[in-house]
């Protein structure tokens, strides 16, 4: 019989290299799709003269798309584990102040067809950008909810 677990890891490794490449130009396309929309919105704006309503009877200056592209264009780049991460925030909320251990959340995501290294990708990620806590007394994971004023709380059972 031949053993094909290691060339099974190397595909699932490669797999999630291309997934990772994907998901940047996935986000590049959607942060330019936006942009294009915000200039046609702007160019409509000025061509109705709301946008001179708005800024007062001056002339639009040269800086005024820029400013205005850039408040339009507010899009997340972070990347946050892909599919992994979903998953992970799935059973976190599914699981609420309980928490859930590396291992439940390495199951989760390995019972969605991922591997072990998708799973810590997303954790560490997910801790990156604030998405999750990790408790190191209880070693367990909890989601992080920020609230209507900006502040973060941390879903956990001393909450």
């Amino acid at each position: 019989m031949i053993d094909l677990e290691l060339p099974l890891r190397e595909l699932d490794r490669q797999i999630e290299e291309v997934q990772e490449h994907l998901y940047g130009h996935t986000v590049r396309l959607a942060q330019l799709m936006v942009q294009k929309e915000c200039l046609l919105n702007f160019n409509e704006m000025v061509r109705s003269g709301a946008i001179r309503d708005q800024l007062g009877s001056g002339a639009v200056r040269d800086d005024t798309l820029l400013r205005f592209q850039e408040s339009s264009t507010k899009i997340p780049t972070a990347r946050t584990g892909g599919r992994a991460a979903e998953i992970v925030l799935t059973y976190l909320r599914k699981v609420g102040t309980d928490g859930a251990s590396a291992k439940d959340l390495n199951e989760a995501v390995k019972q969605n067809g991922l591997t072990d290294a998708a799973a810590d990708k997303a954790k560490t990620r997910l801790k990156q950008n604030g998405q999750v806590h990790y408790d190191a007394e209880g070693k367990k994971y909890y989601i992080v909810h920020v609230n209507s004023s900006g502040a973060q709380a941390t879903v956990s059972a001393a909450a």
